[in-house]
């Protein structure tokens, strides 16, 4: 077992992950239980080692100064003699101790148990995932303990340490800000507004502008999916011709499928799918290779409950995420450069546009967001007319 340690910023490296050690001052010690501060900084990689370190250095020298010159400090409750789990108070504001608000993690597993119900495996992997960043960037707090300085460290940890686009970061302090916002709604405590309009000063980050895909490959790709006609060949050609989202294809019942004098797909919430947004519960004919694919996959099903696609979906989740990959990976030496799954949905509202399709009925067909408080009143358009605009798509 070897050890390597630095200590210009108190690391030492054990079996491949960093820790954090340091020895408390002589001035100090009386106010903790051990003389020594050891943590792990939950990582193998060093340049976020180092990053952490140094915060916690941060926050130590802020502490000793505090008990040195003034009332007892806050970081590092948890070493000392006096230390009880039921008294935190805030990183950032040393002298105010925190109320009975309860830990963001009690708080995560409020809300799950309370917002839980019926949502797919995905949710709860989400919320969990969130709470597990929030604890490596700066720590499990009471919610009412975290304030923007904190929130602005998180949210630069997502960027900087772990990578993430601005979108995908904007989702994770989404997730903290409902968990804090409903718990302290509910349990009737003050309003936690630290996570509340971040600021992102590149707010296109990491962001990724899907092509459509041209026509020819279009035509080439539904060709091959139903001549193999497989699940995830047919998913591809089901999503050719209607623009669909993946998880709206892959989370389909097999009633859901009409095939009778104007062939549609329903596209309604299941348990094991929910829907991105209200307007995307909308009715989409079938035309094209995507009547066809969605003849075979119906054919497949001996009962109408079931789901349409079972390699990945088997009435309880719905495996969006691997799909994804899979699908992505076939596809990829078949399109342009920039072209995924998704990219037939781009693609579609193109075809929709050449034939001159007018653009509310384009937003229907995709279940896209209303632009205007006219378009939500009445029923929408037919079904014969829905059915009149796709079959122009595919006339050539």
């Amino acid at each position: 077992m070897s050890v390597q340690k630095r200590q210009s910023n108190y690391i030492e490296r054990k079996h491949g992950y960093f820790y954090y050690v340091r020895r408390v001052p002589q001035r100090v010690l009386k106010h903790y239980r051990m003389d020594r501060i050891r943590a792990s900084l939950h990582t193998r990689h060093p340049e976020i080692a180092r990053r952490r370190a140094q915060k916690i250095s941060y926050e130590l020298e802020r502490e000793w100064e505090v008990l040195t010159f003034s009332a007892l400090g806050n970081w590092a409750n948890k070493f000392r003699q006096d230390y009880s789990p039921a008294i935190t108070t805030a990183l950032a504001n040393p002298t105010e101790q925190a109320s009975n608000s309860p830990l963001l993690t009690e708080a995560a597993e409020y809300y799950l148990n309370q917002k839980g119900t019926n949502r797919p495996e995905e949710f709860y992997g989400s919320v969990r995932r969130a709470v597990r960043y929030l604890e490596e960037s700066v720590g499990i707090h009471p919610i009412n303990a975290y304030n923007r300085e904190l929130a602005n460290a998180f949210r630069d940890y997502l960027i900087q340490e772990r990578g993430l686009s601005t979108a995908s970061a904007k989702r994770i302090l989404t997730t903290i800000k409902a968990i804090v916002t409903f718990t302290a709604r509910e349990k009737d405590l003050p309003s936690v507004s630290a996570f509340s309009a971040i600021h992102f000063t590149d707010p296109n980050k990491g962001s990724i502008v899907r092509k459509p895909i041209p026509a020819p490959n279009i035509k080439r790709v539904q060709a091959e999916c139903l001549s193999i006609a497989d699940d995830p060949r047919l998913t591809i050609a089901l999503i050719s011709d209607t623009g669909l989202r993946l998880a709206e294809a892959l989370g389909l019942q097999s009633s859901d499928v009409i095939l009778n004098d104007n062939p549609h797909i329903i596209i309604q919430p299941h348990p094991w799918r929910r829907l991105k947004t209200i307007e995307s519960e909308r009715i989409v004919p079938l035309v094209g290779a995507s009547l066809i694919a969605a003849r075979i996959l119906k054919s497949r099903c001996n009962d109408s409950s079931l789901p349409l696609i079972p390699k990945f979906c088997d009435g309880k989740s719905t495996k969006a995420n691997s799909a994804s990959g899979a699908l992505n990976k076939w596809l990829k030496p078949r399109v342009p450069e920039g072209c995924v799954v998704h990219s037939f949905r781009h693609s579609l509202r193109d075809r929709l546009r050449n034939v001159e399709c007018p653009t509310e009925l384009i937003d229907e067909l995709g279940g896209w967001a209303k632009t205007s408080v006219g378009q939500h009143y009445g029923e929408g358009h037919s079904i014969e007319l829905k059915s009149q605009w796709m079959l122009k798509i595919c006339e050539d």
